[in-house]
């Protein structure tokens, strides 16, 4: 079986359009996450789902929204608040 993987490289900024969300009101599966310091992290997963916290993981915002079929994201990683990078399977960007 093969797989491919996708790279996403976003960055956050602050006129994105996002929605707020509880993790027990998140309904995707998350596979990855990443913490920036004890107050910022963010999360990655099913079909292309990153949210992110800015209060310790009180509350989680959709930082991303696919616009159609998106794969799972895997891993995720920051190298500051405003700049990260995702990594996923079946190379669908």
């Amino acid at each position: 079986m093969k797989y491919f993987i996708a790279f996403f490289l976003f960055s956050i900024t602050s006129s994105a359009q996002t929605d707020s969300t509880t993790a027990s009101s998140n309904l995707k599966t998350l596979y990855a996450i990443t913490a920036i310091n004890s107050s910022t992290a963010y999360a990655a997963g099913e079909t292309g789902t990153i949210l992110a916290t800015n209060n310790g993981g009180q509350t989680w915002k959709a930082v991303h929204k696919p616009k159609g079929p998106a794969s799972d994201l895997c891993g995720i990683a920051f190298a500051d608040k405003l700049n990260g990078v995702a990594v996923g399977k079946d190379g669908v960007i």
